[in-house]
């Protein structure tokens, strides 16, 4: 009889552990169903973002152009702005042509406007200037072309409206891809064309999402926590 009276309390002792650790799993569940919520709402933001991006320099793409006119520069899905090389250098210069001018001006004008509001501003990390090259001549002769492009770029920006730069200048930078990301690997001057170009990335923050992660971990039993 002692024995099987003790053999009921350990049940019972087990029971109460199980149902103490059902407990603490189902916490962790409900956090666990919060933080996706709150990445979701990220997720939502950083498009968000990316598009609002995307519409003001389309809007001021189109109040520039003439109806019908193709736009002389591709925005991309991932909101990237793609300029050809040949709106804006000659073949192998880094001097910005005048008639490349007004479409500088313009994206001046848009990326202003898109930083002015605060809620953009607080999800943008760094908007990257990058000067893109074709495979032919050197790694380091391109990379240095892809460079001074890259720069006069982001500098006429800057002189086109200083308002940018003043206000809005910690937020960009550039950078010098040479000829290793290619749009196009064939081996044709239609290819070749393509991929000498100025690229501009709005690269959005991550810190949000890690402050989320980090919060939820720090919320959980110890004894989880340390499974993870």
């Amino acid at each position: 009889m002692a024995e099987i009276e003790a053999g009921k309390l350990q049940l019972k002792v087990s029971e109460e552990k199980v149902a103490q650790q059902q407990e603490v799993i189902g916490e962790s569940n409900r956090r666990l169903d919060e933080v996706r919520s709150r990445l979701q709402g990220i997720a939502v933001l950083r498009v968000d973002v990316l598009n609002k991006v995307k519409r003001a320099i389309e809007t001021e793409l189109a109040a520039r152009n003439d109806a019908g006119t193709p736009p002389p520069v591709l925005i991309a899905e991932n909101g990237n702005i793609v300029i050809n090389e040949n709106l804006v250098f000659e073949f192998d210069s880094f001097a910005i042509k005048k008639e490349g001018k007004p479409l500088l001006d313009t994206l001046s004008r848009a990326f202003a406007g898109v930083l002015s509001d605060a809620s953009v501003r607080e999800n943008i990390d760094v908007i990257v200037v990058q000067g893109h090259t074709d495979e032919r001549g050197t790694a380091s002769y391109n990379r240095d072309l892809s460079a001074r492009r890259a720069n006069a770029v982001l500098n006429y920006l800057f002189e086109a409206n200083p308002i940018l730069e003043n206000s809005y200048g910690s937020y960009f930078a550039s950078s010098a891809y040479s000829e290793f990301r290619p749009l196009n690997p064939a081996k044709t001057e239609a290819a070749f064309q393509q991929n000498r170009r100025i690229e501009i990335s709005v690269v959005l923050k991550d810190a949000n999402v890690r402050r989320v992660i980090d919060e939820y971990m720090l919320g959980l039993d110890p004894t989880l926590r340390r499974t993870l």
